[in-house]
């Protein structure tokens, strides 16, 4: 298997966990597709759904970043269990924030007011902001990968 495929779809039974992960990513493209079609202020249109879609990925993105962040911990070089403190003080400060920023993101890309080119424009931020999520995840998997096949 390619480097880069067993970056994405891990090996063993990794790929069980490796395909939640990606499988978070239909609810976030038809949210992002819901927010791209939406015409604010033109009455209802399907928000609960997107709600629920919405509620849905940061649930899981919550679960999959905290186990991400302990299996990033263990292979860090910290003796004991200062590691996973370490490890759970950075997520219980940075998760908040991370989340706080979507939310604020998905919020101006959803206004009334916004032309479609604002928009747009926030949409295009919140995919970025997204995708940097996923891929500090794989990152944490990655490294703790690298780190159980040492000798």
């Amino acid at each position: 298997m390619s480097e880069s495929l067993r970056f994405f779809l891990g090996h063993g039974w990794w790929v069980l966990w490796h395909l939640f992960l990606l499988s978070l990513l239909l609810p976030l493209a038809a949210v992002l597709g819901w927010l791209f079609r939406m015409q604010p202020g033109s009455g209802p249109q399907g928000g609960d759904v997107a709600f629920l879609l919405v509620v849905t990925v940061t649930v899981g993105l919550t679960a999959a970043s905290l186990v991400n962040t302990l299996l990033f911990a263990a292979a860090l070089p910290t003796p004991g269990l200062l590691r996973f403190a370490k490890a759970l003080a950075v997520w219980l400060v940075g998760w908040p924030a991370i989340l706080y920023l979507l939310w604020r993101l998905t919020d101006a890309a959803a206004k009334a007011g916004a032309g479609t080119a604002a928009r747009t424009g926030w949409l295009v931020l919140l995919a970025l902001v997204l995708g940097t999520v996923y891929w500090l995840n794989l990152v944490a998997l990655a490294r703790f990968h690298a780190f159980r096949a040492q000798p």
